[in-house]
Parts: C-alpha cells; structure tokens; sequence
C-alpha cells in the first residue's frame, strides 16, 4: 500500500509487517531443522546428511571428469556398432 500512496508511515507499517513475516519464518525454519537434527538420534551420517542440505552441498563432479565419462560412453557406443 506504501508504494502506492507514498506515506511514510504505511511505508512504516510495511516494513514491520515485513519483519515480522521474517521473524516467523526464521523461527519455523530453525524449529524444522531442529527437529531433524534430533530425530537423527546421534546418528552422524544423517545429521551431516541434514546439514549439507541445509548448506545446499553436494558432491562435486569436476567438468573434466563428466567430458572422460562422456567420451568414455561414446567411444564404448561407437564400438559396439562398429
């Protein structure tokens, strides 16, 4: 509503609103991954498990590695057809 009037104080009262919102989702997001963490049980594979995709991590594949395996299945395919 801010943006359209242009007042201060509605610009005030989104950005509380806003906050708030923020607020409320950090606390849901911390007590999610709380709960994973300690239904894990002390099981280390599957607390790392849930950090890493936290973390958004994944194994990394290096490029020169997927081009020998491309190159790897093409030569192997045009071996059988040969």
């Amino acid at each position: 509503m801010w943006n359209l009037t242009g007042h201060v104080v509605h610009q005030h009262m989104y950005r509380e609103a806003r906050n708030r919102v923020c607020g409320f989702i950090d606390h849901a997001k911390s007590e999610h991954y709380n709960d994973k963490i300690v239904q894990c049980g002390g099981d280390q594979r599957t607390i790392f498990k849930v950090v890493d995709s936290v973390l958004h991590r994944r194994s990394v594949v290096f490029p020169l590695v997927l081009r020998i395996r491309k190159w790897q299945n093409n030569s192997a395919s045009s071996s059988v057809t040969r």
